[in-house]
């Protein structure tokens, strides 16, 4: 599209107007939207007829008890959300600059990523960068790449999906399987021919959902014809998922870099092969990438290699 002939570009179109559709659909009333900009409702009446104008749909439904988005208008929100979002990362980012010299780094990663791999590769990064600011937050699979696709986070670091997701761009690292693992001593371990059967009765330790993990050890168990598991921990946090299974009889699938570094820990044979192997940093696009993003990208991969040196040995 001609950026010189789109009528979202011409002028018209400004960041108030995002600013305000985000305020009514997030209030959901023109009344409450007007509280939180500081303004009154004719002024929030007015702002919104003209984004509809510029924008030539309707972006909400008026109503007895508020407003309700149109389709045209959730996919303006969606894309305001995005725009603001990005601003307000631009914004911090100049102070950033301003303060260290250098852009900083924001990271999303889950279990995998976070034990072994990503802060070897921040203690790397730091020693050779220390201005480099790194900021790293922990989450889901599906939340980590929503913040991507937000831009509210640089790097993702942890598990790729086996199929391309839109827009989001891969570096393979190297490759890992899940297992499942309990604590040594615990009741099944000598047993013959354990099966997902056999550990039904007992706790689990799953990361909240939705997860490819959770999702195969689900279809496992209903693939045998059982109920969902009725004793079961939620956690994305390594350190509270190892004490738990350290300290009970609980099971817990884990990346097999983390259980076989454990001597208190033991593998029980369970296939869970539908969970992508492939661990690696996404992105949302290489020439989206900062000099400060590219080095840690360059640590990880070093990081990764002395891995697999190690897994080798």
């Amino acid at each position: 599209m001609d950026l010189y002939n789109s009528r979202l570009l011409d002028g018209r179109f400004k960041l108030r107007h995002l600013r305000l559709i985000l305020a009514v659909a997030e209030n959901g009333t023109v009344a409450g939207a007007a509280r939180e900009l500081y303004v009154t409702q004719p002024v929030v009446t007015r702002g919104l007829r003209e984004a509809e104008d510029i924008v030539g749909a309707e972006l909400f439904i008026r109503g007895p008890r508020g407003v309700t988005p149109t389709d045209s208008g959730e996919l303006v929100i969606e894309h305001a959300r995005m725009v603001l979002s990005t601003m307000l990362r631009l914004d911090e980012k100049i102070g950033d600059m301003k303060s260290s010299g250098t852009r900083p780094v924001r990271v999303g990663t889950n279990m995998t990523g976070s034990h072994v791999l990503l802060p070897r590769a921040l203690v790397r990064l730091k020693k050779n960068n220390p201005a480099i600011k790194v900021t790293v937050f922990e989450g889901t699979d599906e939340d980590l790449i929503n913040r991507l696709r937000r831009n509210d986070i640089d790097l993702l670091v942890g598990r790729l999906p086996d199929d391309e997701r839109g827009g989001v761009a891969g570096v393979n690292l190297f490759e890992e399987s899940i297992e499942v693992f309990v604590r040594r001593g615990h009741p099944v371990v000598t047993a013959d021919d354990v099966g997902v059967s056999d550990l039904v009765t007992y706790p689990w330790v799953l990361p909240p959902p939705p997860t490819a993990i959770g999702d195969a050890v689900t279809a496992k168990l209903f693939a045998n014809g059982h109920r969902p598991l009725s004793n079961l921990l939620e956690s994305n946090s390594m350190q509270i998922s190892l004490t738990y299974l350290r300290t009970t009889d609980a099971v817990a699938p884990l990346p097999a870099s983390i259980g076989h570094t454990a001597d208190d820990l033991v593998t029980l044979p369970i296939d869970l092969d539908t969970v992508p192997r492939r661990i690696g940093v996404s992105f949302l696009g290489a020439e989206m990438l900062s000099d400060s993003a590219k080095k840690l990208i360059q640590c990880l991969q070093q990081v990764a290699s002395d891995l697999e040196v190690e897994s080798s040995a």
